[in-house]
């Protein structure tokens, strides 16, 4: 080691990782509480420093001489971001170099990612994204509640910075360094319990130049004008409900009125989260409203630490102080004889809640692809709300099945209470999804698409229509189906029902059919009705049965033509009724070969080879008069014969009478 390079006597120590110490020169260090730290420190090193010091955690030591010795009085800590080979001392044989360093959660800037939290609290979504990153060392919460169990959480293309600083704010929890460690540990908490005394913990103001290195000697205080009353407010789906914090006012007394803030879709989904979000928004807003800046030698500054203020000449400011942003700067000569260590810091009264300021949410107005996913083995998966579940293509982390989102909404052309417009995809399904109000922790599927692998159900241009699919186990011919044929002359509406079609008319059913109708049934048909019916035909009307065809009616049966009417069968016809009447308005005639039986308004007339008038107890021809005539032969035959006309009877023949009987009376 040259004889000009030694730790000895030296304010400013620089350890990278496990080597060092190296000599610093300079150092500039911003830190802030819920903020980033920027440290740079300048070093002489006998050695090249190698690149893989980075992401290691590094430490500068302050020690500048007290009563005669040096005694460290100032840990500054951080993870290595950025190394830079200044120069060469050649005559030194050295090299000089400048280190740039950032907190833990700095170190996560460079981890971006799109993934989905499900079921988790705040605090264990935090805890995930450090263990992820390697980064669980760094890492210390003290916090009284887990936070909000957030059901479904995205990170969508944010670095996990990013992503956690939001879920911080979300909460208003706070975070800083520790500086009593001597490696970076990020301190996060929700309340000011967590905060601790600076060393000394009381602190003079003084402008005096020899109480300079123990006093604040500049001291400015600020009154702002801020937000009186903050209102957060959203919609949650599940309650179909306005949710509203009500207005949440400030507890400054000397607020302005009227200066109301109003924030609707800001990520809280339930009452007690809207209420807890206005309530944590004010906290921060008045904790704000009246900061001081100061300036002081005391290396023990630091965010996330408290103050009290003495001797300083408004009696009101002689109190407890919170520090919130501090700058340093330390400045070494090479043979470190002369020194110089400065701040500059920010504040504001502990008598408030410290909250960090709120941060929105990113926006994601783009429409997301993805795919419907369900338990294995099954075609759909959907809740009593219609709603399914969906893998990001960006999701990488995600599982295909049924947690692998929450559920998700469907959009519907209409919904309405127990009315409207609904198709759910199925599992597989290539759908888009949006997002309501650009809340990525709210989904909505706006729609499906076909792909490379879903081909679409129609590959001509004419034809649209709907078509599904039968599940489980369905096949490509097994669906339902609305088709529509445009194509000019070859116009269509085609139906089909995989199995059953009912119709249900509350009223009319009206068709006009202006070409033919024809119906195909393979198996039964009945028609019902529960009062008349009416089947009309400009033209011919046919009925056609391959069996037997039966006309039934529990009360009267009619038929009706206005010319003729003929009934034929090749075999027997049969009228059977405990009355038969058959009716012509000019004649009746029923005949069969040349045998005629024929009625005419003017008589009877039977006209038959042979005619057999039998009765098996009496047989009676009565009237005015009653002629019986036989060409040949005549026989009037019983075992009682009557013949009796009430004014005269003739007997005549042209040749012979005959009267025979075991008794004949003639009176």
């Amino acid at each position: 080691m040259a004889d000009s390079y030694t730790q000895k006597q030296r304010p400013l120590l620089v350890y990278l990782d496990s080597d060092g110490p190296f000599i610093g020169t300079y150092l500039d260090c911003q830190e802030q509480l819920s903020g980033d730290l920027k440290l740079t420190v300048e070093f002489r090193s006998e050695k090249e420093i190698a690149p893989s010091v980075l992401a290691k955690p590094g430490r500068i030591e302050y020690q500048p001489m007290d009563s005669g010795k040096r005694e460290m009085q100032r840990c500054f800590s951080g993870l290595i971001a950025d190394i830079e080979h200044l120069e060469v001392i050649t005559s030194k044989d050295q090299y000089r170099y400048r280190v740039s360093m950032c907190d833990p959660l700095s170190m996560l800037e460079y981890r971006r990612h799109c993934q989905i939290f499900q079921s988790q609290e705040t605090r264990a979504i935090v805890e995930q994204v450090f263990k992820d990153a390697g980064l669980s060392n760094y890492l210390s919460m003290d916090v009284q509640s887990p936070g909000v169990n957030h059901e479904y959480c995205v990170q969508f293309d944010e670095t996990d910075a990013a992503f956690v600083r939001r879920m911080l704010a979300s909460e208003g929890w706070h975070y800083h360094l520790d500086i009593s460690a001597k490696q970076p540990k990020l301190l996060i908490g929700d309340s000011n319990q967590i905060f601790k005394d600076t060393d000394p913990s009381s602190v003079p103001f003084s402008q005096e130049t020899e109480n300079r290195q123990q006093s604040i000697f500049t001291w400015h205080n600020r009154s702002r004008v801020s937000v009186s009353n903050v209102i957060v407010a959203n919609h949650s789906q599940e309650l179909a409900e306005y949710l509203d914090s009500g207005a949440r006012q400030s507890s400054d007394s000397s607020k302005q009125s009227d200066l109301e803030e109003y924030h609707y879709a800001d990520g809280q989904y339930q009452k007690e989260d809207v209420r807890a979000a206005a309530k944590t928004r004010m906290e921060s807003y008045d904790t704000n409203k009246n900061p001081a800046e100061g300036e002081c030698c005391l290396p023990g500054m630091a965010p996330g630490y408290m103050f009290k203020l003495e001797d300083h000449p408004v009696k009101s400011n002689n109190s407890r102080w919170l520090i919130t942003h501090v700058h340093h700067r330390i400045l070494t000569t090479e043979d470190a004889v002369e020194r110089e260590y400065q701040n500059r810091f920010s504040c504001v009264p502990t008598d408030l809640q410290w909250r960090p300021e709120p941060m929105h949410k990113p926006r994601l107005h783009s429409l997301q692809s993805a795919e419907v996913t369900g338990p294995d083995g099954k075609e759909t998966n959907q809740d009593k709300m219609g709603r399914i579940k969906v893998k990001f293509d960006w999701d990488t982390k995600g599982e295909s099945n049924e947690k692998s989102s929450c559920w998700i909404p469907v959009c519907q052309s209409m919904a309405g209470n127990g009315m409207g417009v609904q198709f759910v995809p199925r599992i597989g399904d290539a759908v888009l999804v949006a997002f309501i109000d650009g809340d990525p922790d709210r989904p909505v599927v706006a729609g499906s698409l076909f792909n490379g692998k879903h081909d679409p159900v129609y590959d001509t241009p004419t034809q649209a229509g709907i078509r599904s699919r039968s599940t489980p186990d369905g096949n490509s011919d097994n669906y339902n189906e609305i088709r529509f044929e445009d194509k000019k002359d070859s116009e269509e509406l085609y139906m089909q029902a995989e199995k059953d079609m009912n119709l249900l008319v509350k009223n009319d059913l009206g068709a006009e059919i202006q070409a033919n109708l024809k119906t195909t049934v393979d198996k039964k048909t009945d028609i019902e009705s529960k009062e008349d019916m009416s089947v009309t035909t400009d033209a011919q009307m046919s009925l056609k049965s391959s069996k037997d065809m039966s006309l039934e009616s529990d009360q009267n049966l009619n038929a009706k033509a206005s010319q003729d009417v003929a009934i034929s069968a090749t075999s027997n016809v049969s009228v059977d009724g405990q009355q038969i009447k058959i009716s012509g308005q000019t004649k009746i005639e029923l005949s069969v070969g040349s045998n005629s039986i024929s009625i005419s308004p003017s008589g009877v007339e039977i006209s038959a080879m042979k005619v057999s008038i039998s009765g098996q107890t009496q047989a009676e021809l009565k009237g005015a008069m009653v002629t019986v005539q036989g060409q040949a032969t005549a026989d009037l035959k019983g075992a009682i014969v009557n013949v009796n006309g009430d004014a005269m009877t003739n007997v005549k023949a042209g040749a012979m009478v005959q009267v025979q009987g075991g008794i004949t009376k003639i009176n």
